[in-house]
């Protein structure tokens, strides 16, 4: 139980089951999809049905994995392929178009923070961050020259991908993982599933209430990484994604430098060490998570007033938190964060 523990603490949010249900609450937890921590919840009859079913949940999250997955093949065409044969359009499966459409969309809604064309950028931090390095400054900005979003032309007709910018790249962590849960989660829900919950890193999704016909209660990880969570969102049918820079980070001369890179200064940004959104879809949590944690507060809040139906946690560097008036009467932050 504590090895299972440290391990859902590790993702960022904690789905919490009650003792009282009709049903009784399972879970698997896997580590096969999105390089990351992923927990497949549900409230079923028997633990034979909730195997089955999270057989099948884990599959198609496989398969989400494999197609949009920028660092290897899986011996099929995906964004690996298509970032290999940029300059020629690359027939794709239609989940990826429709995705790519999705990620070009949120670079409009996002004022161009989340730009699934920043991948020429990215690669040098990810290449860094393997060998324990920083990119050189003079690489960023010539990468950041290949970044334009125009340089993605998808052909839905023809079903094809091109990137005209033979050194421009494509990088969809900014909303891959919220597409996929989305997508999985209509499965569930068409197939008359009830009360089941996705958490793939950061991004947690429910399909209708508890077992016992109660919200679910979400816990949001405490980023200092003392405690379990540092507050409780209670909702159904809802999706919660968190972008931390606890999560994935580097040390290089006593420095932390996390993921999250901002496309104007092509570094991280240190004013938040979480932040949380909660709205219907776990793809727009996550396009808007990434967006928001490159902001400054009050160019946050001026951008979401053109989408109240987004509510944000924002956890500040100095230990300070703020919070969306519409996420409030859901919200409860713990005097205490330790679980017991």
């Amino acid at each position: 139980m504590k090895k299972l523990l440290a391990i859902l603490l590790v993702m960022g949010i904690v789905v919490c089951f009650t003792a009282c249900s009709p049903k009784q609450g399972y879970q698997r937890t896997s580590l096969e999809v999105f390089d990351t921590v992923t927990v497949i919840s549900g409230y079923e009859k028997n633990k034979d049905v909730f195997e089955e079913r999270a057989d099948l949940i884990e599959k198609e999250l496989k398969r989400y994995h494999e197609l949009f997955d920028i660092y290897s093949d899986h011996g099929k065409v995906n964004l690996k392929t298509v970032n290999d044969r940029a300059g020629e359009p690359v027939a794709v499966d239609g989940e990826i178009i429709e995705m790519l459409l999705f990620g070009i969309d949120m670079y409009e809604k996002t004022e161009g923070k989340t730009n699934i064309a920043i991948g020429a950028v990215t690669a040098l931090w990810h290449d860094a961050r393997e060998e324990g390095r920083l990119p050189e400054e003079s690489a960023l900005k010539q990468a950041a020259e290949h970044t334009d979003i125009e340089s993605i032309v998808i052909d839905r007709h023809a079903g094809t991908v091109l990137i005209t910018d033979h050194l421009a790249r494509i990088d969809v962590g900014a909303v891959a993982k919220g597409y996929a849960c989305d997508r999985v989660c209509e499965m569930i829900r068409d197939k008359g599933w009830s009360s089941y919950g996705l958490s793939i890193g950061g991004n947690v999704k429910t399909v209708g209430e508890k077992g016992d016909g109660t919200d679910w209660k979400i816990g949001v990880q405490d980023p200092d990484g003392t405690d379990a969570f540092f507050c409780t969102v209670e909702a159904s049918d809802t999706s919660l994604v968190t972008s931390g820079s606890y999560q994935r980070y580097f040390e290089v001369d006593g420095v932390r430098y996390h993921h999250i890179i901002d496309p104007e200064t092509l570094y991280p940004k240190d004013i938040y060490t979480s932040v949380t959104v909660m709205c219907d879809s776990s793809a727009i949590g996550d396009a808007f998570s990434t967006a928001l944690f490159s902001m400054e507060y009050e160019d946050a809040l001026e951008m979401l007033r053109n989408h109240p139906d987004i509510q944000v946690i924002w956890r500040f560097a100095d230990g300070r938190t703020e919070h969306t008036e519409g996420i409030g009467d859901r919200l409860t932050f713990k005097e205490s964060s330790k679980l017991s």
